[in-house]
């Protein structure tokens, strides 16, 4: 392969690299222009995985706690930097948890 040849093949690899990261550039502003969108209709909606809704209610509906702490509400948000965090509402000195 000649060096002419080379360049032009990091050139191609690097585009398709650009290409890429604005495809997640994209998705993430369509989600986040999405979000804001439901906000402003007084909506909010959240994607979770099935492994995230599980590891949060596995954190806030322990069995062996009292009721009244069991039906207290769980505040779910979504960062800024897209991790998610889940804790209870009326105890959030308790700590949250990291939705992985």
């Amino acid at each position: 392969m000649s060096i002419e040849d080379q360049k032009d093949e990091r050139n191609r690899i690097a585009m398709i690299e650009c290409i890429k990261r604005l495809q997640t550039d994209m998705k993430n502003l369509q989600a986040h222009l999405e979000a804001q969108r439901h906000r402003e209709e007084g909506n909010l909606r959240m994607y979770l995985t099935a492994a995230q809704l599980r590891q949060a209610l596995d954190y806030v509906a322990n069995e062996d706690e009292p009721q009244q702490e069991r039906d207290t509400d769980v505040a779910i948000e979504r960062r800024e930097d897209g991790t998610v965090y889940c804790w209870l509402e009326e105890y959030p000195e308790e700590g949250s948890v990291n939705l992985i």
